[in-house]
Protein backbone atom coordinates (compact mmCIF):
# COMPACT_ATOMS: atom_id res chain seq x y z
CA UNK A 1 0.00 0.00 0.00
CA UNK A 2 2.85 2.37 0.83
CA UNK A 3 4.45 1.75 -2.57
CA UNK A 4 1.11 2.31 -4.28
CA UNK A 5 0.65 5.60 -2.45
CA UNK A 6 4.17 6.76 -3.33
CA UNK A 7 3.55 5.84 -6.97
CA UNK A 8 0.30 7.80 -6.92
CA UNK A 9 1.97 10.90 -5.47
CA UNK A 10 4.78 10.65 -8.03
CA UNK A 11 2.26 10.27 -10.84
CA UNK A 12 0.30 13.30 -9.65
CA UNK A 13 3.49 15.35 -9.36
CA UNK A 14 4.33 14.63 -12.97
CA UNK A 15 0.85 15.80 -13.90
CA UNK A 16 1.30 19.02 -11.96
CA UNK A 17 -1.28 18.37 -9.20
CA UNK A 18 1.01 19.03 -6.26
CA UNK A 19 -0.89 22.25 -5.60
CA UNK A 20 -3.46 19.95 -4.04
CA UNK A 21 -3.17 18.14 -0.74
CA UNK A 22 -2.90 14.36 -0.85
CA UNK A 23 -6.57 14.07 0.20
CA UNK A 24 -7.65 16.56 -2.46
CA UNK A 25 -5.55 14.80 -5.12
CA UNK A 26 -7.25 11.49 -4.35
CA UNK A 27 -10.74 12.97 -4.09
CA UNK A 28 -10.53 15.03 -7.26
CA UNK A 29 -8.37 12.78 -9.43
CA UNK A 30 -11.06 12.32 -12.11
CA UNK A 31 -11.81 16.05 -12.25
CA UNK A 32 -8.11 16.93 -12.57
CA UNK A 33 -7.78 14.47 -15.44
CA UNK A 34 -10.74 16.14 -17.13
CA UNK A 35 -10.05 19.86 -16.77
CA UNK A 36 -6.68 20.18 -15.04
CA UNK A 37 -5.35 21.12 -11.62
CA UNK A 38 -5.56 24.90 -12.11
CA UNK A 39 -9.25 24.66 -13.00
CA UNK A 40 -9.89 22.40 -10.00
CA UNK A 41 -8.15 24.85 -7.68
CA UNK A 42 -10.31 27.68 -9.05
CA UNK A 43 -13.36 25.58 -8.22
CA UNK A 44 -12.06 24.91 -4.71
CA UNK A 45 -11.78 28.67 -4.12
CA UNK A 46 -15.32 29.34 -5.35
CA UNK A 47 -18.40 30.11 -3.25
CA UNK A 48 -21.84 29.17 -4.59
CA UNK A 49 -25.36 29.68 -3.25
CA UNK A 50 -28.32 27.53 -4.28
CA UNK A 51 -31.77 28.92 -3.57
CA UNK A 52 -34.63 26.43 -2.95
CA UNK A 53 -33.99 22.73 -2.50
CA UNK A 54 -36.67 21.15 -4.66
CA UNK A 55 -35.86 18.47 -7.21
CA UNK A 56 -33.67 20.70 -9.36
CA UNK A 57 -31.92 22.39 -6.45
CA UNK A 58 -31.10 19.05 -4.83
CA UNK A 59 -29.64 17.56 -8.01
CA UNK A 60 -27.56 20.68 -8.71
CA UNK A 61 -26.29 20.80 -5.13
CA UNK A 62 -25.27 17.13 -5.24
CA UNK A 63 -23.32 17.57 -8.47
CA UNK A 64 -21.54 20.71 -7.26
CA UNK A 65 -20.50 19.05 -4.00
CA UNK A 66 -19.18 16.00 -5.83
CA UNK A 67 -17.45 18.27 -8.34
CA UNK A 68 -15.52 20.00 -5.56
CA UNK A 69 -16.70 23.58 -5.11
CA UNK A 70 -15.05 25.36 -2.22
CA UNK A 71 -18.15 26.46 -0.33
CA UNK A 72 -21.87 25.96 -0.87
CA UNK A 73 -24.65 27.89 0.87
CA UNK A 74 -27.98 26.05 0.78
CA UNK A 75 -30.87 28.51 1.00
CA UNK A 76 -34.45 27.43 1.72
CA UNK A 77 -36.92 29.18 4.03
CA UNK A 78 -39.30 26.21 4.32
CA UNK A 79 -39.69 23.40 6.80
CA UNK A 80 -39.72 19.82 5.50
CA UNK A 81 -43.13 18.43 4.49
CA UNK A 82 -44.11 14.97 3.34
CA UNK A 83 -44.15 16.22 -0.27
CA UNK A 84 -40.46 17.16 0.01
CA UNK A 85 -39.52 13.53 0.68
CA UNK A 86 -40.55 12.64 -2.87
CA UNK A 87 -38.29 15.20 -4.58
CA UNK A 88 -35.38 15.92 -2.23
CA UNK A 89 -33.53 12.61 -1.76
CA UNK A 90 -31.39 14.18 0.99
CA UNK A 91 -34.35 14.29 3.39
CA UNK A 92 -35.85 11.58 5.60
CA UNK A 93 -39.11 11.11 7.51
CA UNK A 94 -37.42 12.18 10.74
CA UNK A 95 -36.73 15.58 9.14
CA UNK A 96 -40.42 16.55 8.79
CA UNK A 97 -41.13 19.98 10.34
CA UNK A 98 -37.41 20.75 10.52
CA UNK A 99 -35.66 23.21 8.21
CA UNK A 100 -35.10 22.00 4.64
CA UNK A 101 -31.74 23.76 4.36
CA UNK A 102 -30.49 22.54 7.73
CA UNK A 103 -31.49 18.93 7.02
CA UNK A 104 -29.96 18.94 3.53
CA UNK A 105 -26.47 19.94 4.66
CA UNK A 106 -25.42 16.80 6.56
CA UNK A 107 -26.10 14.35 3.66
CA UNK A 108 -24.25 16.68 1.29
CA UNK A 109 -21.31 16.86 3.69
CA UNK A 110 -21.20 13.05 3.73
CA UNK A 111 -20.72 13.11 -0.05
CA UNK A 112 -17.65 15.36 0.15
CA UNK A 113 -16.24 16.50 3.49
CA UNK A 114 -13.88 18.94 1.76
CA UNK A 115 -16.74 21.30 0.83
CA UNK A 116 -17.70 24.03 3.31
CA UNK A 117 -21.51 23.77 3.62
CA UNK A 118 -23.77 26.40 5.19
CA UNK A 119 -27.57 26.30 5.59
CA UNK A 120 -29.57 29.53 5.41
CA UNK A 121 -33.21 30.56 5.55
CA UNK A 122 -32.64 33.58 3.30
CA UNK A 123 -30.10 34.79 0.75
CA UNK A 124 -27.30 36.59 2.63
CA UNK A 125 -27.39 40.37 2.23
CA UNK A 126 -23.78 40.49 1.06
CA UNK A 127 -24.02 38.57 -2.20
CA UNK A 128 -20.59 39.79 -3.34
CA UNK A 129 -19.08 36.91 -1.31
CA UNK A 130 -20.37 34.46 -3.93
CA UNK A 131 -18.88 33.46 -7.25
CA UNK A 132 -22.27 32.29 -8.50
CA UNK A 133 -25.89 32.22 -7.28
CA UNK A 134 -28.29 29.59 -8.62
CA UNK A 135 -31.98 30.42 -8.13
CA UNK A 136 -34.27 27.41 -8.61
CA UNK A 137 -38.06 27.51 -8.90
CA UNK A 138 -38.18 31.21 -8.12
CA UNK A 139 -41.02 33.47 -9.23
CA UNK A 140 -40.14 35.60 -12.23
CA UNK A 141 -40.22 38.98 -10.46
CA UNK A 142 -37.97 37.73 -7.65
CA UNK A 143 -35.58 36.14 -10.16
CA UNK A 144 -35.33 39.37 -12.17
CA UNK A 145 -34.67 41.39 -8.99
CA UNK A 146 -31.98 38.95 -7.83
CA UNK A 147 -30.35 38.86 -11.27
CA UNK A 148 -30.02 42.66 -11.21
CA UNK A 149 -28.30 42.52 -7.82
CA UNK A 150 -25.95 39.81 -9.03
CA UNK A 151 -25.02 41.72 -12.16
CA UNK A 152 -24.30 44.86 -10.11
CA UNK A 153 -22.10 42.82 -7.73
CA UNK A 154 -20.31 40.99 -10.58
CA UNK A 155 -21.72 37.64 -9.43
CA UNK A 156 -22.68 34.99 -11.99
CA UNK A 157 -26.41 34.23 -11.95
CA UNK A 158 -28.41 31.20 -13.08
CA UNK A 159 -32.19 30.79 -12.87
CA UNK A 160 -33.55 27.24 -13.19
CA UNK A 161 -37.24 26.30 -13.02
CA UNK A 162 -39.13 23.06 -13.52
CA UNK A 163 -42.72 22.50 -14.62
CA UNK A 164 -43.40 18.79 -14.57
CA UNK A 165 -41.81 17.48 -17.75
CA UNK A 166 -40.46 20.89 -18.79
CA UNK A 167 -37.48 22.73 -17.33
CA UNK A 168 -35.27 25.64 -18.28
CA UNK A 169 -32.12 27.42 -17.18
CA UNK A 170 -31.06 30.99 -17.85
CA UNK A 171 -27.48 32.25 -17.45
CA UNK A 172 -26.24 35.80 -16.96
CA UNK A 173 -22.46 35.75 -16.57
CA UNK A 174 -22.01 39.47 -17.19
CA UNK A 175 -20.87 41.66 -20.05
CA UNK A 176 -17.45 40.08 -20.49
CA UNK A 177 -17.13 36.45 -19.40
CA UNK A 178 -13.82 34.93 -20.53
CA UNK A 179 -12.81 31.26 -20.66
CA UNK A 180 -9.77 29.35 -21.91
CA UNK A 181 -10.53 26.40 -24.17
CA UNK A 182 -8.42 23.91 -26.08
CA UNK A 183 -7.62 24.75 -29.66
CA UNK A 184 -9.38 22.05 -31.73
CA UNK A 185 -6.33 21.77 -34.01
CA UNK A 186 -3.78 21.60 -31.18
CA UNK A 187 -4.99 20.45 -27.76
CA UNK A 188 -1.78 21.63 -26.11
CA UNK A 189 -2.75 25.22 -26.94
CA UNK A 190 -5.36 27.18 -24.98
CA UNK A 191 -7.18 30.09 -26.55
CA UNK A 192 -9.34 32.66 -24.82
CA UNK A 193 -12.97 33.29 -25.74
CA UNK A 194 -15.15 36.08 -24.36
CA UNK A 195 -18.94 36.15 -24.16
CA UNK A 196 -21.43 38.92 -23.47
CA UNK A 197 -24.67 37.96 -21.69
CA UNK A 198 -27.98 39.80 -21.84
CA UNK A 199 -29.62 40.65 -18.48
CA UNK A 200 -32.72 38.62 -17.58
CA UNK A 201 -34.87 41.75 -17.45
CA UNK A 202 -34.17 42.36 -21.15
CA UNK A 203 -35.34 38.94 -22.33
CA UNK A 204 -38.40 38.00 -20.23
CA UNK A 205 -40.17 41.26 -19.39
CA UNK A 206 -42.79 43.30 -21.25
CA UNK A 207 -41.32 45.18 -24.18
CA UNK A 208 -38.67 42.55 -24.96
CA UNK A 209 -38.37 41.64 -28.63
CA UNK A 210 -38.48 37.93 -29.42
CA UNK A 211 -39.06 38.44 -33.14
CA UNK A 212 -35.35 38.29 -34.05
CA UNK A 213 -34.63 35.26 -31.86
CA UNK A 214 -37.75 33.35 -32.94
CA UNK A 215 -37.81 30.94 -29.97
CA UNK A 216 -39.08 27.37 -30.30
CA UNK A 217 -42.50 26.30 -28.90
CA UNK A 218 -41.11 24.66 -25.74
CA UNK A 219 -39.39 27.91 -24.75
CA UNK A 220 -42.60 29.86 -25.29
CA UNK A 221 -44.62 27.39 -23.23
CA UNK A 222 -42.18 27.60 -20.33
CA UNK A 223 -42.15 31.40 -20.41
CA UNK A 224 -45.96 31.45 -20.39
CA UNK A 225 -45.91 29.28 -17.26
CA UNK A 226 -43.31 31.54 -15.59
CA UNK A 227 -45.30 34.63 -16.56
CA UNK A 228 -48.50 33.07 -15.18
CA UNK A 229 -46.94 32.39 -11.80
CA UNK A 230 -47.29 28.61 -12.05
CA UNK A 231 -45.14 26.91 -9.41
CA UNK A 232 -44.70 23.59 -7.64
CA UNK A 233 -47.17 24.67 -4.97
CA UNK A 234 -49.92 26.20 -7.13
CA UNK A 235 -53.07 24.33 -8.25
CA UNK A 236 -53.27 22.97 -11.78
CA UNK A 237 -54.02 26.00 -14.00
CA UNK A 238 -57.04 26.15 -16.29
CA UNK A 239 -56.27 25.81 -19.99
CA UNK A 240 -58.33 28.90 -20.85
CA UNK A 241 -56.33 31.03 -18.40
CA UNK A 242 -53.04 29.74 -19.82
CA UNK A 243 -54.19 30.46 -23.38
CA UNK A 244 -55.09 34.03 -22.44
CA UNK A 245 -51.73 34.44 -20.70
CA UNK A 246 -49.95 33.04 -23.76
CA UNK A 247 -51.61 35.57 -26.06
CA UNK A 248 -50.74 38.43 -23.72
CA UNK A 249 -47.15 37.28 -23.26
CA UNK A 250 -46.50 36.91 -26.99
CA UNK A 251 -48.04 40.29 -27.78
CA UNK A 252 -45.90 42.02 -25.16
CA UNK A 253 -42.78 40.37 -26.65
CA UNK A 254 -43.63 41.47 -30.21
CA UNK A 255 -43.78 37.88 -31.39
CA UNK A 256 -46.48 36.05 -33.32
CA UNK A 257 -46.69 32.30 -32.81
CA UNK A 258 -49.44 29.72 -32.87
CA UNK A 259 -50.04 27.71 -29.70
CA UNK A 260 -52.83 25.19 -30.47
CA UNK A 261 -55.52 24.78 -27.83
CA UNK A 262 -54.74 21.05 -27.45
CA UNK A 263 -51.08 21.92 -26.72
CA UNK A 264 -52.18 24.38 -24.04
CA UNK A 265 -54.58 21.81 -22.58
CA UNK A 266 -51.79 19.23 -22.38
CA UNK A 267 -49.51 21.82 -20.82
CA UNK A 268 -52.09 22.68 -18.16
CA UNK A 269 -52.43 19.02 -17.17
CA UNK A 270 -48.71 18.33 -16.87
CA UNK A 271 -47.01 21.55 -15.75
CA UNK A 272 -47.41 21.27 -11.96
CA UNK A 273 -45.15 19.11 -9.82
CA UNK A 274 -41.54 18.01 -9.56
CA UNK A 275 -40.73 14.94 -11.67
CA UNK A 276 -37.52 13.38 -10.24
CA UNK A 277 -36.23 11.76 -13.48
CA UNK A 278 -36.48 15.09 -15.29
CA UNK A 279 -34.84 16.87 -12.36
CA UNK A 280 -31.97 14.36 -12.45
CA UNK A 281 -31.32 14.88 -16.18
CA UNK A 282 -31.75 18.65 -16.21
CA UNK A 283 -30.00 19.12 -12.88
CA UNK A 284 -26.91 17.45 -14.30
CA UNK A 285 -26.89 19.84 -17.26
CA UNK A 286 -27.44 22.92 -15.09
CA UNK A 287 -24.77 21.88 -12.59
CA UNK A 288 -22.36 21.50 -15.51
CA UNK A 289 -23.08 25.11 -16.49
CA UNK A 290 -22.26 26.24 -12.95
CA UNK A 291 -18.99 24.27 -13.04
CA UNK A 292 -18.09 26.04 -16.30
CA UNK A 293 -18.47 29.35 -14.46
CA UNK A 294 -16.07 28.13 -11.80
CA UNK A 295 -13.33 26.30 -13.69
CA UNK A 296 -13.36 28.64 -16.76
CA UNK A 297 -12.30 25.88 -19.14
CA UNK A 298 -15.37 25.42 -21.34
CA UNK A 299 -17.79 27.39 -23.47
CA UNK A 300 -20.97 28.23 -21.51
CA UNK A 301 -24.54 28.16 -22.80
CA UNK A 302 -25.58 31.68 -23.72
CA UNK A 303 -28.27 32.13 -22.47
CA UNK A 304 -31.24 29.67 -22.19
CA UNK A 305 -31.35 25.90 -22.05
CA UNK A 306 -34.72 24.14 -22.34
CA UNK A 307 -35.41 20.49 -21.62
CA UNK A 308 -38.69 19.23 -23.07
CA UNK A 309 -39.64 15.84 -21.66
CA UNK A 310 -43.24 16.29 -22.76
CA UNK A 311 -43.04 16.48 -26.55
CA UNK A 312 -39.47 15.84 -27.68
CA UNK A 313 -37.62 14.28 -24.71
CA UNK A 314 -34.52 16.33 -25.48
CA UNK A 315 -32.84 19.60 -24.59
CA UNK A 316 -31.62 22.50 -26.67
CA UNK A 317 -30.00 25.91 -26.22
CA UNK A 318 -31.66 29.18 -27.16
CA UNK A 319 -30.10 32.64 -27.33
CA UNK A 320 -32.76 35.24 -26.65
CA UNK A 321 -32.06 38.95 -26.79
Amino acid sequence: LKLQFLYFIGHQKKKGTMGLSSEEAVRYDRQVRLWGVEAQMRMMKSRVAIVNMGGLGTEIAKNLVLGGVGALTVVDKRNVSEADLGVNFLLEVKDIEKGVAECSVAPLKAMNSLVDLTPARAIPEDISQFTCIVATNMEKKDAVDLSKKCRAANVAFLACNSYGMLTFSFSDLGENFTVSIEDPTDKSVKRKMSFSFTPLSQVVCDGCDWAKSRPLPSFIQIQVLWESGVSLSTPVPEAAALLASASKTLASRHFIAELPSDTIASLARSCVGDFPPVSAVAGGVYAQEVLKVLHLNAKPINNFFVYDGLQESKGYAEKIG
